[in-house]
């Protein structure tokens, strides 16, 4: 084998030029390069990157006053050999004694939530690609529709876990797509194309008729299912009311554990428990009209928003946030638009104006959250309260469902560190 160091100078400058011919400025290497660049200069502040342009340097430029980047240069090469600070295993070893990791991969069953979820994604992938017959702008697969099908791909990788993106009016608006299609003449698609479309049209079809499944999408939120819910609250709390198990939203959950433990001393813990109910749903209608508000005004200032056959706009957008996290971000960043006006809501029979209406719920659940004591905290339920036959059945997570599981089994003897990549799988 022959040495670098023994080849002739000649022959390097060749293997030099061969090199930066495979050269390729893709994406990914611009996103790269750029973001050592914003790592060197404004979080290491390392010197002279916080006072010359990153750009000019790292990239090879065969002009003097043009920048054609025909490769990285040799003073990107020092950059990183002098920036990159490497943990040989052996020092770490002996400073830290390491159990042994273990990995092990768990497969669950989806539950009904989850399949319907992937037949969605499975329903846009099919519509836009055979309505599309597969070619122009239009195809997710096409060259110059990368940044919809990354978006499209990172919400179907957070599925997984739970998706409350798609609404009611998704559903009928990729089930129309499709059936004009289909229904078209001229088309060019296959018969194994059609029969597939058609096969899972028809299985989320089913989604339309569905309570729960329409109630989760308005609410944002992981439903959780509820046996013995107190029934003269149930009505307020419940997403789907008379479904059984009765179907609560988490954030809806927690309020009304944060009412119930916030008067566990007294005889009944669960009085005016419907009023926090009436709050939350309150808080939900409320979130929802903004977010009309928004998708309304955004759509009448974007002339070029991003369409594609078949793909709603909620597939490449970002998963709405729950009402709680919701609710906190509005207050935080505008306490003055955060109380918009509700809609009315027919457990409320009191003839007030909606908007004082809301405000009033609020006020309400608001004035009696208080710091629990180590009291409240041994407290139990009194005999006869309703709440001591509550509980937990399922969610509508498989994932959430396994999690909790575990967390249970081993949170009294073990620590316990939960990942995730998803903002709104944390909240």
């Amino acid at each position: 084998m022959v040495e670098r160091d023994e080849v002739p100078p000649s022959l390097l400058r060749e293997w030099a030029i061969e090199e930066r011919k495979d050269f390729s400025l893709d994406t990914e290497s611009i996103r790269a390069a750029t973001a050592l660049g914003s790592l060197a200069s404004h979080f290491l502040m390392v010197d002279p990157w916080t006072q010359l342009e990153w750009d000019n340097y790292i990239y090879r430029h065969e002009h003097l006053y043009q920048k054609t980047y025909s490769g990285f240069s040799t003073c990107f090469l020092r950059t990183l050999e002098a920036l990159v600070v490497k943990t040989r295993p052996e020092d770490v070893e002996r400073d830290i004694d390491l159990p042994p990791m273990k990995h092990r991969v768990v497969y669950l069953k989806p539950c009904w939530f989850d399949k319907m979820t992937a037949n969605l994604f499975i329903q846009v992938l099919r519509a836009n690609a055979i309505t599309s017959e597969r070619s122009d702008v239009d195809y997710l697969f096409h060259k110059n529709s990368s940044k919809a099908r990354q978006k499209l791909i990172r919400n179907l990788r957070q599925s997984n876990f739970t998706w409350t993106g798609f609404k009611l009016e998704d559903v009928s608006s990729t089930l129309e797509t499709t059936m004009k299609y289909l229904n078209k003449e001229d088309k060019l698609c296959s018969l194994e194309d059609a029969s597939s479309l058609l096969e899972s049209s028809r299985i989320i079809s089913s989604l339309t008729s569905s309570k729960s499944w329409i109630a989760l999408g308005k609410a944002h939120e992981v439903g959780l299912a509820i046996e013995h819910w107190p029934q003269d609250s149930e009505g307020s709390f419940s997403l789907s009311y008379t479904e059984k198990p009765t179907m609560i939203g988490i954030t809806q959950l927690l309020s009304g554990q944060l009412h119930v433990d916030s008067h566990i001393l007294t005889e009944a813990p669960a009085r005016d428990l419907h009023l926090v109910g009436q709050a939350e749903k309150a808080k939900i209608e409320r979130i929802q009209e903004t977010e009309t508000k928004i998708k309304k005004r955004e759509q009448a200032n974007s002339d070029n928003q991003l369409k594609k056959a078949g793909v709603p706009s909620s597939c490449v957008a970002v998963q709405p946030l729950t009402s709680r996290r919701a609710s906190t971000m509005a207050t935080v960043t505008s306490p003055s638009k955060s109380n918009v006006p509700a809609q009315d809501h027919k457990s409320v029979v009191s003839e007030e104006p909606v908007e004082e209406k809301a405000e009033h719920l609020d006020s309400l659940v608001k004035t009696r959250k208080r710091k629990l004591t180590q009291a409240d905290e041994m407290a139990e339920l009194p005999e006869d309260s309703p709440l001591r036959d509550t509980k937990i059945v399922g969610t509508t997570s498989a994932k959430l469902s396994y999690l909790i599981g575990k967390v249970l089994k081993h949170q009294a003897e073990e620590k316990i560190i939960i990942f995730y990549d998803g903002d709104n799988t944390g909240t």
